[in-house]
């Protein structure tokens, strides 16, 4: 049994060989969250196959191999942290968004990045598809990063799968701001709402899509 606490984590690495679980363990926790209009999610799967289809519709954004589209997810997904920092204050009265918990009005944002390695890996060579990629690859890269160290009060969080977690595969400015639990699949959930100790009042159906809004909302 994997206990993984989810309060005041910004980011986090699991890692494991192919076929050891990673997307299990990870498929298993945001099946407990999606019922919560407090939790959304943000879906990239590096492998580009059919793991992550059926959550899709239930997620503010997705992508699968494309690297142009996850940059562009992960620019959203940067944007709101941006826009949270500079209304949280004022909306939710801290500092913290931990401290009154995930809520419909400012939800848990999950960003998994399924075989994340894929996206951090550098090309040789000087023509100008090389650099392109490479310029896509450090963008990504500095997004990741700054959402991990900065997206914690802000109730943003990135979860990172790999089958290698070490330095040449995962920056090691991003891996060493993460945590790393074990790859195994959990048991069975038992009911109790695990990531802050409390559900919501109400149960209503979930969000399937939400928009960056203006920095007065609290909601992305």
């Amino acid at each position: 049994m994997v206990m993984v606490r989810l309060a005041e984590v910004s980011g986090m690495v699991v890692a494991g060989l192919a076929g050891f679980g990673k997307t299990m363990l990870v498929a298993h926790l945001l099946g407990q969250l999606a019922p919560s209009p407090a939790v959304q999610f943000v879906l990239v799967d590096g492998k580009g196959g059919p793991d992550y289809d059926r959550l899709f519709p239930r997620a503010w954004l997705s992508a699968k191999d494309d690297l142009n589209q996850v940059r562009d997810a992960l620019r959203q997904v940067h944007g709101l942290m941006v826009k949270r920092q500079g209304a949280i204050a004022q909306v939710l009265g801290v500092t913290d968004a931990w401290h009154p918990g995930p809520s419909r009005s400012w939800p848990l944002v999950v960003v998994v990045i399924d075989e994340a390695h894929t996206f951090f890996h550098e090309r040789k060579g000087t023509s100008p598809e090389v650099k392109a990629h490479n310029a896509l690859v450090a963008e990504v890269s500095r997004l990741v990063e700054e959402l991990i160290r900065k997206g914690r009060n802000v109730a943003i969080q990135v979860m990172l799968l790999t089958q290698r977690a070490t330095g040449d595969a995962i920056p090691t400015r991003i891996r060493d701001n993460a945590r790393s639990p074990s790859a195994s699949p959990p048991a069975p959930w038992t009911g109790r709402w695990p990531p802050w100790g409390r559900r919501s009042a109400s149960t209503p159906t979930p969000p399937r899509s939400c928009s960056t809004t203006p920095p007065t909302s609290a909601s992305p």
